[in-house]
């Protein structure tokens, strides 16, 4: 029997049967460490940038710490350190734009209640605030985890549900079914307070006479 020779070739870098040498992706704690650097290295420029686009530098550093805090957090979400710069400027800007909508939607609360006629025998105009407001964050406080945590987002920072859904690893129609169920929940919660309270102020007496409509 003929016996043939085999010769073994190395095939070229370009083959698409060649190997390719994969390194593992860096670890969570990894990846926190080169996003602290790079919020360090930064900061300066950031916060020039933020200054440039808010009413004083206290606004901007509230800005920036509550930028610094997401980053952090959000970092085991990362895997690929070349992405680190991309996320973190999306993330500032998405930082900012939060600020934006909470500041708005402060601005359309007083300006609602300023609007509001008061009773001619109520000493203390911002008591029909304080006392709604007050009892409607203690409400918040008191639902689900999950539900308050929605609520804050979704609600009081007006926080997109697109980019909540991408914070959970959820769906929109998921977070949005969710939201719906947080905001009924957060009802029964405020029915039952006001219904309860001995002295209740204008705004519950209003809020319970609507839902007896």
């Amino acid at each position: 029997m003929a016996i043939r020779k085999v010769e073994r070739r190395e095939l070229p870098a370009s083959s698409p049967t060649a190997l390719t040498v994969v390194r593992p992706a860096p670890s969570a704690q990894e990846m926190g460490r080169q996003i602290e650097a790079k919020l360090s290295s930064e900061r300066g420029r950031w916060l020039r940038f933020l200054a440039s686009r808010l009413p004083s530098r206290g606004d901007a550093e509230d800005v920036l710490q509550d930028f610094s805090i997401r980053a952090i957090q959000g970092a085991a979400r990362l895997s690929d350190p070349q992405k680190i710069d991309a996320w973190l400027n999306v993330s500032l800007r998405n930082t900012l734009f939060d600020h934006y909508r909470r500041e708005g939607a402060r601005r359309r609360l007083w300006q609602g209640a300023a609007s509001e006629p008061q009773p001619a025998d109520h000493d203390d105009p911002d008591d029909d605030i304080e006392t709604p407001m007050t009892c409607l964050s203690k409400a918040i406080d008191e639902l689900r985890p999950a539900y308050t945590d929605l609520i804050r987002r979704a609600e009081l920072q007006e926080a997109p549900l697109k980019l909540v859904a991408s914070e959970l690893a959820l769906t929109a129609n998921n977070v949005a079914v969710r939201l719906h169920r947080a905001r009924a929940a957060l009802r029964q919660s405020m029915v039952a307070r006001c219904a309860a309270c001995p002295v209740r102020c204008l705004a519950a007496d209003r809020f319970l006479a609507r839902r007896a409509d």
